[in-house]
């Protein structure tokens, strides 16, 4: 009692402080008995009492008049089509409904179903429409056979069911995600949780295991292991990728992680979690003569003992769980599986291995196909993957999604020797068919005698080739082997130069002196500048190296305090780069670009840069906002 708070608190400590004598030596027993008698006397605490016990404080007890109330409010507000402020009504009138009657559970049914109604009417996400369901549930739990909430309840779960997707056959390319409808570019089409996701050891300290989110100074730990962290006591309960086979054993540190999730999703598989059905049976590539390469022996070898592995695990542990044995052939085809439709959990600005968080497997967007220029792209929340269209999608349009490098990043040859060595396939998207042009602009040397691009023997795609002779395709110039080594001999040279003087000021003594920092930034500007001039005089360009010049270029400025020379170069680094990726200027690497110019825009004193640099700030919000929706604004906080 004497924790609580009532209205009347004066009243309480008034009777407190009339029984006087709590300090007297009195035993506890005997403390009780006369503190009962002296309260019971006491007028303040009479009071209290009646404070404490009375049965119409709003806030504390069920009011089915307020309920009611509210409810007839909520109602009318749906009728005006006031869906947020209608759900805020029927929050109010299940808090003060009481359910102890027929008729209380019926009303109370009545308005669980109205707020998942308004829940359908504004729904824009997968969140919101499992809201729904979960109101309908309610009312059915309240009411069994209401027939509005069954019907509430196909419409959320129809949602679910992806209502802007199909899957169909697409000829030469298998299975694949097209457009049942007509879907707007900018639009959120499709939400995901992972059937298994792990993270990469890299990060294993860093991320919570069970969300992918970072970590804080306050984290929570699994009670078998010191390994796996989590952000709150709910991911910790919840997790269920951390399985007790690899729990506080060391193939976990040992293994490499896309063989851990491998073993982990043939154990899901054989245990027959929800999805197994569909995990199974995705697409893979894995077949007997495949193992009977170098490399399929290789992986049969390792996945071999990786199984081996895990049945030890499971063989030593103290308590019997649901965790199964497994065999080689179980694993290996969990282990194809994951080689044709893992997924790597990146954050938004990733820009290498480093940053890889964790690798997942995704049931609806693993049927994403490719293309060098996509036509959706895909961010994380969380572990949560987000699909959002690019372009306006007609019904029929096939989705299409960049697993690599986007073309403008690498030329044709190169991006097909990547996708084909890591996910089997030949790429014949409209940028792979139609892209020596392109990769001219992104590699080309130029005619020493009419500054026209120059070409292989082997066609355009291969002219920055440095072991064969180059032509020109405009006046004939022929430039042989050895002329051609000599060019890139010196291309080298000066890009070495670049590159020493570049290292020398990254790995300076931190903090150095000022002076000694100013000579390190000024030898690399030099030596930058140099490189530029001789890319200028042999290479198009549009030549991505020369984009990466300009860019290091503005920094070098940026870092000498000149501010209108930094955006000038990172402005023409910008330009080179939207002419490379042609019409796909929604490529990240450019947008991120422009936004790194955002800290000049106050310093530029010549106003014409200065309205370069808006413009550029512009588009970059516009294309980050179109890719990433509301998921950019979080990460815009970060950069301000």
């Amino acid at each position: 009692m004497l924790d609580r708070r009532p209205q009347s608190t004066e009243n309480f400590q008034n009777a407190i402080d009339a029984a006087s004598f709590w300090n007297k030596g009195y035993e506890w027993n005997e403390i009780t008995r006369l503190a009962h008698a002296q309260l019971r006397k006491t007028d303040t605490f009479q009071a209290f009492c009646e404070d404490a016990s009375a049965r119409d404080v709003v806030g504390v007890i069920k009011q089915p008049a307020l309920a009611a109330q509210a409810k007839a409010r909520g109602d009318k507000l749906v009728q005006r089509g006031q869906f947020d402020q209608a759900k805020a009504e029927y929050n109010a009138a299940l808090r003060l409904s009481p359910r102890r009657s027929e008729s209380d559970r019926s009303f109370c049914a009545r308005v669980h179903c109205n707020r998942a109604l308004c829940t359908l009417k504004t729904a824009k996400h997968e969140e919101a429409y499992l809201q729904a369901v979960a109101d309908a549930d309610a009312a059915l739990l309240l009411e069994p056979g209401y027939a509005k909430a069954l019907f509430r309840r196909a419409c959320a779960k129809q949602h679910l069911e992806d209502p802007f997707l199909a899957v169909q056959q697409v000829e030469g390319e298998g299975e694949a995600l097209v457009a049942a409808e007509q879907i707007p570019a900018a639009q959120e089409i499709l939400t995901e949780m992972p059937f298994v996701a792990l993270p990469e050891k890299h990060q294993h300290d860093k991320v919570c295991w069970n969300c992918f989110k970072a970590l804080s100074a306050v984290q929570f730990f699994c009670p078998g292991c010191s390994l796996a962290r989590y952000c709150s006591h709910g991911c910790q309960t919840d997790d269920r990728w951390h399985m007790p086979a690899m729990c506080g054993v060391p193939p976990l540190r040992i293994l490499p992680a896309g063989v851990v999730i491998c073993l982990v999703m043939a154990a899901k598989i054989k245990q027959g979690a929800p999805g197994s059905e569909l995990t199974a049976k995705l697409t893979h590539h894995l077949t007997t003569e495949s193992l009977h390469t170098e490399e399929g022996r290789r992986k049969l070898v390792n996945v071999c003992a990786a199984t081996a592995l895990w049945n030890a695990c499971v063989e030593t542990m103290e308590e019997p769980v649901d965790c199964p044995r497994l065999t080689p052939q179980e694993t290996l085809v969990a282990h194809a599986i994951f080689q044709s439709n893992g997924t790597a959990i990146v954050p938004l600005k990733h820009t290498g291995a480093e940053t890889r968080i964790a690798s997942a497997i995704y049931h609806h967007s693993c049927k994403l196909n490719h293309a060098c220029t996509p036509t959706v792209s895909q961010h994380f929340r969380g572990a949560r993957l987000v699909i959002r269209s690019l372009v306006d999608f007609q019904p029929g349009d096939v989705l299409r999604h960049c697993y690599g490098p986007q073309a403008g990043e690498h030329t044709t040859p190169q991006r097909q020797r990547m996708l084909s060595e890591m996910y089997g396939f030949t790429c014949r998207c409209k940028a792979c068919t139609a892209g020596g042009d392109l990769d001219v602009l992104l590699t080309g040397c130029l005619c020493h005698e009419c500054r026209a691009p120059m070409f292989s023997e082997h066609g355009p795609e291969t002219g920055s080739a440095g072991t064969r002779g180059l032509s020109c395709g405009r006046c004939g110039a022929a430039e042989t082997c050895a002329q051609v080594g000599a060019r890139h001999k010196r291309l080298h040279a000066a890009q070495q130069d670049s590159d020493d003087a570049w290292k020398t000021l990254m790995e300076a003594q931190h903090p150095p002196a000022d002076d000694q920092v100013m000579r390190n930034v000024l030898r690399a500007l030099e030596a930058r500048q140099a490189l530029l001039k001789v890319q200028q005089e042999m290479l198009v360009p549009t030549h991505r190296d020369i984009a990466q010049t300009e860019s290091s270029l503005g920094s070098l400025y940026a870092a000498c305090g000149e501010p209108d020379e930094a955006a000038k170069h990172g402005l023409k680094a910008i330009e080179l780069m939207k002419a490379v990726f042609s019409t796909n200027t929604r490529a990240p690497m450019i947008a991120f670009l422009q936004f790194s110019l955002r800290m000049l825009v106050p310093e530029c004193e010549d106003q014409t840069v200065a309205e370069r640099v808006s413009t550029a700030l512009q588009e970059a919000k516009d294309c980050l906002n179109l890719m990433y929706g509301n998921a950019w604004d979080e990460l815009r906080l970060a950069y301000a």
